[in-house]
């Protein structure tokens, strides 16, 4: 596998990465939770798995998969701030709101 993009954090990720769900509800909600429209994403378009909790990630049969009702949650960018991932894979918000 090579190394892809998040669309979250912008950065190059080297751990697990899932792609947008192809349902739309599903999608839609991720959007509004990433505050993001259909326009900022591709078909090719992924995740790292920094912007979901533990519990939404499911190891089955030696692979990662998300559970159905999985939404990023974790170090989401809001407007006024931005995300750093470091290489220990820890994630530093920046801006002007409290977080």
């Amino acid at each position: 596998m090579g190394i892809k993009k998040c669309s979250v954090c912008n950065m190059r990720c080297i751990g697990r990465i899932f792609r947008f769900p192809k349902d739309s509800a599903t999608k839609n909600m991720w959007l509004e939770a990433l505050n993001m429209s259909r326009s900022d994403i591709t078909e090719s378009s992924y995740i790292c798995e920094n912007h979901f909790r533990s519990q939404d990630i499911l190891k089955l049969a030696g692979k990662h998969h998300l559970r159905v009702d999985a939404v990023p949650s974790l170090h989401i960018n809001q407007p006024g701030s931005s995300a750093t991932i470091t290489a220990e894979n820890s994630i530093t918000l920046t801006g002007d709101r409290n977080l």
